[in-house]
């Protein structure tokens, strides 16, 4: 599902034969995603390429409280945890979202539903 349905940047190549890993385990604690990426060179040496490893730690809560409700992935962004439900079609969730080049890291979202479709509006976080 994480490979099919979500957006994140994968490493492709016409030269090298990239793997794009997932990792995916279960915890107590607070959810997390993050994506690591590290050099590799064509099996003649002249094209350097990526390998990704996007690893997914998601709280055991995960699979009845977001999944069976149907919002594990809204606008192509994996959904890790709720933190608070506004109203029946509102949630204050945390999502894995695309920074720089191949990095994902969790961030503040609200998820909303609107004609039967999740969206997802990021909340900016103050510095």
């Amino acid at each position: 599902m994480i490979n099919k349905q979500t957006i994140y940047k994968r490493s492709e190549s016409r030269w090298v034969d990239p793997e794009n890993e997932i990792s995916v385990s279960f915890t107590d604690n607070e959810a997390n995603i993050q994506q690591t990426s590290w050099h590799i060179w064509s099996s003649n040496g002249k094209w350097k390429g990526n390998d990704t490893l996007l690893k997914v730690t998601l709280p055991y809560r995960w699979y009845n409280k977001i999944y069976i409700k149907g919002f594990a992935v809204v606008d192509g962004w994996l959904i890790l945890d709720i933190i608070e439900k506004i109203d029946e079609d509102n949630y204050k969730v945390i999502a894995g979202k695309q920074g720089r080049g191949f990095e994902v890291y969790p961030a503040p979202a609200v998820i909303t539903k609107k004609d039967k479709k999740w969206t997802v509006k990021w909340i900016k976080e103050r510095k």
